[in-house]
């Protein structure tokens, strides 16, 4: 069996250096051998959830300091769009802004009643 197909390698790998490809190809050897009772899938997933918090900040980080402000807004509107929803996409549902700033006149409301 070609080596490619059996690590799910199809299309052009040519940009990713052969030290590199070797070296993720040990890690999912080790993942599979220490985690044999999942699938593939819960092997991702696992291995996404742990990268999420570096890559938020890497986000985070580009859409702040990128020197070129169409990256830079290309960022911002994808952090924007994942903390607070992408505007009209859903109309039906509560600004989550909307809910917080009603909360917190509603208990100042209540502290002024006192």
């Amino acid at each position: 069996m070609d080596e490619r197909a059996e690590w799910g390698r199809e299309g052009d790998w040519s940009f990713m250096p052969a030290d590199e490809m070797k070296a993720l190809e040990e890690a999912a050897t080790l993942e599979r051998h220490v985690h044999d009772d999942e699938s593939s899938t819960k092997i991702a997933q696992r291995i996404l959830d742990d990268a999420s918090i570096a890559a938020a900040q890497s986000i985070v980080q580009i859409a702040t300091k990128d020197p070129s402000s169409s990256v830079r807004l290309r960022a911002a509107s994808y952090v924007i769009d994942r903390a607070l929803g992408k505007a009209g996409a859903e109309p039906n549902k509560a600004n989550p802004w909307d809910e917080l700033f009603s909360e917190v006149a509603e208990e100042v409301k209540a502290k002024r009643d006192r």
